[in-house]
């Protein structure tokens, strides 16, 4: 429906376009939906005028409004709406896009502007980005993003008023001294330090000597209580590398 067809709509005479349409078109209500009864293709009404195929929302569109855009969106959500009120070029954003939809006026906001404040001061005092995107559903990216100064920019706070994101001092890691926003592998949260850990340092020097022993991962795993993975990592110097240096 492009190319020739799509030229040749602006020359058809309304008498012509009315002619085509009163037979298959359902019109109801002004407000209504307006559906095709004849043919469709890829979902969309066409019909057939001397070996070509053209667009009815098309010719609604040129019989009650003029020259059809090259794209048409319907507003209604269906897309074989044929009523002229109910369509919009496609081309053009529409409103709601705009600035108006930020922050909380934004319908995909997971955040409102009271949880923002909360995560700028917590984050101020040390807590770690990850651990606040964990609990306010949101990804350490976005922890980053607000921090940084990127995202909610309408909301300032105490700590951090009206500095430029190049002012902001992002907190850091009490253990390590990285920054703590996005995700952050901390060495002080290994081993030992690890509240989940389910090994310390003895026993994984005995599993070492285990492994040097020949017994394999499955067997150290049903011993010590953990997966054949675990015992694999350890094998290859991937965890508790902590042990690797001190022996150094």
């Amino acid at each position: 429906m492009r190319g020739s067809a799509l030229s040749e709509i602006d020359y058809f005479e309304a008498k012509e376009i009315h002619a085509l349409l009163k037979k298959r078109l359902v019109v109801r209500m002004k407000d209504q939906c307006w559906h095709w009864t004849g043919c469709h293709k890829r979902g969309l009404p066409i019909i057939g005028r001397n070996g070509k195929h053209y667009g009815v929302k098309r010719l609604c569109w040129k019989l009650y409004i003029g020259t059809p855009p090259v794209a048409i969106k319907n507003t209604c959500g269906d897309r074989t709406c044929c009523n002229p009120k109910h369509m919009r070029d496609g081309k053009s954003k529409p409103v709601s896009h705009g600035r108006d939809s930020r922050g909380e006026r934004n319908s995909q906001a997971k955040l409102t502007a009271t949880e923002v404040l909360q995560i700028k001061n917590r984050a101020a005092m040390g807590e770690v980005g990850s651990d606040l995107a964990q609990e306010f559903r949101v990804t350490p990216n976005q922890i980053y993003h607000i921090l940084r100064g990127r995202a909610w920019t309408d909301v300032k706070d105490p700590v951090y008023g009206d500095m430029t994101r190049d002012k902001i001092t992002l907190p850091k890691c009490p253990v390590c001294g990285h920054f703590t926003v996005g995700k952050h592998d901390c060495p002080g949260r290994y081993g030992v330090n690890n509240n989940a850990a389910k090994l310390n340092d003895a026993k994984v020097v005995e599993i070492k000597s285990q492994i040097s022993a020949g017994i394999n991962d499955c067997a150290l795993g049903r011993q010590y209580d953990v997966s054949s993975s675990t015992i694999r990592r350890i094998r290859t110097g991937k965890t508790w590398t902590h042990l690797l240096q001190e022996a150094a």
